[in-house]
């Protein structure tokens, strides 16, 4: 249910940002949408490095073009750099970041640690990507102290930690408020790779979670599009978002087509301007695309699967009464509250899951809201229909239309140039043309045969919105001269506005030095994590660290745990923590400072949390070159990113970082809770042995992890067993088993 009021959104009391519609722009016709639309800044992605390296994007050293053209309409552009970059790409990153610079971007969206370094000294604000799952104070304060301007939250974000970041940090917030949703906390899946291809890191995810899964819990199982969430809505929760801190809300769309672009900016627009309320948004938007019928998401709601279906559904708009073959082609009568016509499509549903659909070529009005139209084979009198794509509605968001207004005073006397002033926006410029008025006994131009050409701003940016003429009534002025003059003049107006944009500035700077170096010698550190007591006694001779998962956090036994160990304990902490954590956190820590054991991080809320409480940390935390090293220099042993090959991680090794060896590879880590797809519920919680996932002959584990939440990981059932000769490399094995 969409929650709403009907009042203009409020500013929090002490938040002085002006809220942001930050749209997505997969390539040139998006861009130009979204700038028409009104949004207020948008996100590009480079050809080079880019999480969506399946959209069209830009070339890094053609962009100051599309960076200009936003500039001009007073939008901001930032370009999302957000892959991890392997070692041998640094230089050529570097290079396009410099080429990022030149070309005027008004910030770098980055999710790779290592180019912290780099980024450093340049005048770029710099954006932390949603990849780097930051998701609390902990993790806020991590890219705070690294000179971060802004942060793009997780989505699995709580309200609570959301204001504590807002009140407790000088960062941006930014927030992801429609589109699509991971499934996976963020920047933690490698499923994309486990199923054969593609990387969710690498921006070349084949998003497997779409697929059909059976889910098993060895009593019952469901097969659907078990891993796939339904599109974000949150156009009605602006207030709220807005109370907690959040000023940057962000569109997801670099795939989808310009339309949907242009749909969305254009309601997020209404509702926040208060020209339009939530409800009258939400018809448009489903025609957009949706899938699923759409969430509010972990923030507001705790059902956020679509399980029945895996793509857009549409807005429900009737049903087929019957069907019947024409030409030897099926055709049906359907019903539609929505007026049908050429070029429309539909999606088809029966009991809530696709059963056909229809490109319509041909729509029949044969009575009142009845169609006779073509469709696919299979559909049947009863079925639901969606109506998918919108012709009318599409060409209408491509007709939308910008323009800037134009003050224009036009002078004209014998013995004078002829004299042009134009004002937009807060940039003004007087033009003098090189043609002096002549006398003339013939017919001269009549002040509104001088509007007229001087109105004649089609192609440009502008439209007329105040002109005063001044002529002396003898002069003759050709009309050429006129349109000459209001050419020049428009052209060196525009290039004004666009130079005056103000300029990209750091607000806030790095507080910690990264001269500082990560290096142990090869070969002295196998670390080997166990989830209970009892596989102590299977550490192989060689461990040197052991990293502690359980499947439910207790700090007795974890107390117990590492009083019986003879080697230093490390333990892993969820990579999700909220405020709910705090308590059973607390608790946990004390029992770390006592017993002298350490942290094993997987999100940078947990250095954070080890650095502030004095406790040593190692960590796999998607470390994929040297440069993110030097960010991590203090830890005790950090484990190379699990989707490095051995040869793409050697400089790492040499460094002294561990690979990932033995064992069963973590895949995602859930937020929602799978048993209730089987219907189950907290109060009864029926899970007591891994949950299953199954993919034609792919079997995935899903183990429960709990400290106050739960969270689910994915586990390959497959082993990692790569045959390192002893000594040659420092690594990480994984005891990790389920009967």
């Amino acid at each position: 249910m969409f929650s709403y009021t009907k009042s203009k959104l409020n500013m929090p009391k002490g938040n002085t940002r002006t809220p942001e519609i930050l749209a997505p722009a997969g390539d040139e016709l998006s861009l130009n949408r979204a700038v028409m639309a009104g949004a207020d800044a948008v996100y590009l992605g480079t050809k080079e490095f880019s999480a969506r390296a399946g959209a069209e994007n830009f070339s890094a050293s053609k962009l100051k073009p599309y960076i200009d053209f936003c500039h001009l309409y007073g939008v901001k552009v930032y370009v999302a750099f957000n892959t991890l970059i392997k070692e041998c790409e640094i230089s050529k990153a570097e290079q396009v970041i410099k080429e990022i610079v030149a070309a005027g971007a008004n910030g770098i969206i980055i999710a790779d640690i290592g180019l912290l370094p780099f980024l450093q000294d340049m005048p770029l604000p710099v954006h932390i990507s949603t990849q780097a799952g930051v998701h609390n104070l902990p993790s806020a304060r991590f890219f705070e102290n690294l000179g971060a301007d802004r942060i793009i939250l997780a989505r699995e974000s709580a309200a609570e930690d959301i204001e504590n970041i807002s009140k407790n940090t000088s960062l941006e917030i930014e927030y992801f408020v429609q589109g699509a949703l991971c499934v996976s906390f963020s920047g933690r899946c490698l499923m994309a790779q486990a199923m054969g291809g593609g990387s969710g890191n690498r921006g070349t995810c084949s998003q497997p979670c779409r697929l059909e899964y059976t889910l098993s819990n060895n009593r019952q199982e469901k097969q659907e599009y078990m891993l796939s969430a339904s599109d974000l809505c949150l156009l009605g929760r602006l207030n709220s978002l807005l109370s907690i801190g959040v000023t940057s809300f962000k569109i997801e769309g670099r795939m989808r087509r310009p339309e949907y672009v242009a749909e969305a900016v254009r309601a997020y627009r209404s509702v926040l301007d208060g020209v339009s309320l939530p409800p009258n948004e939400l018809p448009f938007l489903k025609r957009a695309f949706n899938r699923g019928g759409y969430t509010e998401g972990y923030l507001f709601s705790e059902k956020v699967m679509s399980t029945r279906v895996q793509g857009h559904t549409g807005e429900q708009c009737g049903k087929v009464l019957k069907t019947f073959a024409k030409g030897g082609y099926p055709y049906a009568e359907v019903q539609s509250s929505i007026p049908l016509t050429k070029g429309d499509g539909l999606k088809i549903l029966r009991l809530g899951v696709e059963c056909g659909g229809a490109d319509i070529t041909s729509a029949e009005q044969v009575g009142d809201g009845r169609y006779i139209i073509p469709v696919s084979e299979g559909v049947r009198a009863g079925d639901i229909i969606c109506l998918t794509t919108d012709k009318s509605r599409a060409d209408y968001l491509n007709r939308l239309e910008k323009r800037l207004p134009l003050t224009v005073l036009f002078k004209a006397k014998l013995g004078s140039p002829l004299f042009l002033y134009l004002e937009s926006g807060n940039q003004s410029i007087s033009y003098q043309s090189d043609f002096y008025p002549i006398e003339s006994e013939g017919a001269l131009l009549n002040d509104k045969e001088i509007v007229q050409q001087l109105s004649r701003l089609g192609d440009t940016p502008f439209y007329l919105h105040n002109i005063a003429i001044k002529t002396d009534g003898k002069a003759f002025i050709p009309k050429s001269q006129i349109n000459r003059l209001r050419r020049e003049a428009t052209a060196a107006l525009k290039e004004k506005l666009i130079a005056y944009f103000p300029a990209p500035q750091r607000k806030n700077l790095s507080k910690s030095s990264f001269l500082q170096s990560y290096s142990k010698k090869a070969g002295e550190i196998i670390v080997v994590e166990i989830q209970e007591i009892g596989q102590l006694a299977a550490l192989p001779p060689s461990t040197t660290h052991i990293v502690y998962r359980p499947n439910e956090y207790c700090k007795n036994e974890l107390s117990l745990l590492i009083k019986s160990a003879e080697k230093k304990v490390f333990l892993a902490l969820p990579q999700m923590l909220t405020h709910r954590d705090d308590k059973q956190l607390s608790d946990l820590i004390d029992v770390l400072k006592e017993c002298g054991a350490g942290i094993f991080a997987e999100n940078f809320g947990s250095v954070t949390i080890a650095r502030e409480n004095g406790l040593s940390y190692g960590g796999e935390l998607n470390i994929y070159n040297t440069g993110a090293l030097s960010v991590l220099y203090d830890a005790d042993f950090l484990v190379a990113a699990y989707e490095l090959t051995e040869e793409e991680a050697l400089p790492l090794l040499k460094k002294g970082v561990a690979l990932f060896t033995k064992g069963h590879l973590p895949l995602m880590t859930l937020r929602h809770c799978p048993l209730k797809l089987l219907g189950g519920n907290c109060k009864q919680c029926s899970y007591q042995t891994p949950l299953s996932y199954i993919n034609g002959k792919k079997t995935f584990r899903a183990v429960r992890g709990k400290l106050y939440d739960c969270s689910f990981t994915l586990y390959a059932t497959q082993k990692t067993d790569k045959n390192i000769p002893q000594g040659k490399y420092n690594s990480y094995i994984s005891l990790r088993e389920w009967d």
